[in-house]
């Protein structure tokens, strides 16, 4: 007889946690309770407690912001995106047919979420371009990059189509690690980002999904040229 398999204390904790979500007891923007507070009411110890929100936040069920905490992003666990496609920190070629898939898939969801969004999320939206806006004034490019992340998964989230959410969210966490450290070296990577962003929203809120889609597009050309930009300087130093 085949064993079974025991389940890994982070995945009891995550089991915990969609289990409270079903419940009512824990809800989307719920902020946790720290770490010692929260593996003391779960009975587990911090290590355990700790690899589970590092897995939450790679699926995109919370974020997690030193100094702030941990909030829960994601309520819906049908939404949570888990990654398999591989490591590729050190293959450039690869992460330059990533950004073009995302180009292509990021431009069809962005004119799919200027067609179904709400008003409300229309000015959640709005919230994440206005801090995003303050981060790059502020020159906080660990806080732009995060919020650059939050804006297109914002969008995913808005497009309803399920499954492109999860190929999309896939998509963006394997090329944003490699991406943004590497962009955060150009020195108008930042600007041109929010530039385009702006464009992006403002044609969703016009309901305006052609154009939605043409500046999506855009914007990942304009992330690709400036990632090679980078990436050629690196290499030349």
């Amino acid at each position: 007889m085949a064993a079974i398999r025991q389940k890994k204390m982070s995945e009891i904790i995550i089991d915990d946690f969609k289990s409270k979500l079903a419940s009512g007891e824990l809800k989307e923007g719920d902020k946790l309770p720290n770490l010692s507070e929260y593996a003391k009411s779960l009975g587990v110890s911090r290590l355990s407690l700790r690899e589970a929100l590092q897995i939450m936040e790679r699926i995109g069920a919370v974020t997690s912001r030193p100094k702030i905490g941990t909030r829960i992003i994601c309520g819906d666990p049908s939404k949570w995106a888990y990654p398999l496609l591989p490591s590729i920190l050190d293959d450039e070629k690869l992460i330059y047919q990533l950004l073009d898939a995302r180009m292509l898939l990021e431009g069809f969801i962005s004119g799919q979420c200027a067609e179904n969004i709400s008003s409300e999320d229309i000015q959640k939206l709005s919230v994440i371009l206005e801090n995003q806006k303050q981060a790059l004034e502020a020159q906080d490019l660990n806080l732009f990059y995060d919020l650059d992340s939050q804006f297109h998964a914002f969008i995913a989230t808005n497009c309803q189509n399920v499954f492109l959410h999860h190929m999309y969210t896939e998509l963006l966490q394997t090329t944003n690690p490699p991406v943004t450290e590497l962009l955060k070296k150009h020195s108008l990577a930042p600007m041109h980002s929010f530039s385009m962003h702006t464009k992006v929203f403002e044609a969703i809120r016009n309901r305006d999904a052609g154009t939605a889609e043409h500046y999506a597009r855009e914007h990942l050309r304009q992330v690709k040229d400036n990632y090679k930009e980078e990436a050629k300087a690196s290499h030349q130093k």
